[in-house]
């Protein structure tokens, strides 16, 4: 895999404060389903940042939170108004399907991180996985990018490329995609700690987007 991302060490060393000599500490919220959260949540965990918050309906992801002491809220029409008055520095969004408002994109007091199981701007949208192979790509990958309101499109912060193989099924490339967001993420909190990040701007002639209804020819039927 090729990790656009860069070098995430500061200096050669790790990152301290400059004021106080220690490592800063950062804060998040997280918001989404599925495993990848969890293991978001422990590598930032890991890195001796704070997590605020966990926005969920999924039952295996609040369990993870509750285990933690971490409060869970559901992606609610009032969660904006909920925490308005928690201050917390990023958001990252994983494995969410859901539309974010604005209100609560603007929460942070830095960014809203997205992940998406494509190398956009190609394969935006649901299904990306299925419709990489249906289109008999030899590669794909992973981002994480800036949220706005438009889906998918905003800043790439961290990539990662994968290799498709003969036989590949979505399962095993959702898999390949699953280890690959673990990575990135970690590369992209070095950044984070260090303000190093960088953003490339999407290339919206090379943007392909797929809803979540969207179908292959005779619904896939052979």
């Amino acid at each position: 895999m090729v990790h656009r991302i860069g070098n995430t060490e500061c200096n050669g060393t790790k990152f301290q404060s400059r004021s106080f000599g220690q490592a800063a500490k950062l804060s998040c919220v997280l918001i989404g389903a599925t495993a990848l959260l969890p293991a978001c949540g422990e590598a930032w965990l890991g890195r001796g940042h704070g997590i605020l918050a966990i926005i969920s309906d999924d039952l295996e992801t609040k369990t993870w939170a509750e285990l933690h002491g971490i409060e869970v809220f559901a992606l609610e029409k009032n969660l904006a108004a909920r925490l308005r008055n928690k201050s917390f520095d990023y958001m990252f969004s994983v494995a969410n399907h859901a539309m974010l408002s604005p209100a609560i994109i603007s929460l942070p007091r830095h960014l809203a991180i997205n992940y998406h199981d494509s190398l956009l701007p190609t394969y935006a949208g649901h299904h990306a996985t299925s419709w990489a192979i249906l289109s008999k790509e030899r590669k794909h990958g992973v981002s994480w990018h800036i949220m706005e309101t438009r889906v998918d499109a905003g800043d790439i912060v961290a990539q990662s490329e994968i290799g498709i193989d003969n036989h590949e099924t979505a399962q095993s490339l959702n898999l390949k995609c699953f280890q690959a967001a673990i990575s990135t993420f970690g590369s992209l909190i070095g950044h984070l700690e260090c303000g190093t990040l960088i953003r490339e701007t999407q290339n919206p002639a090379n943007r392909s987007f797929f809803t979540r209804t969207h179908l292959p020819p005779a619904a896939g039927v052979i």
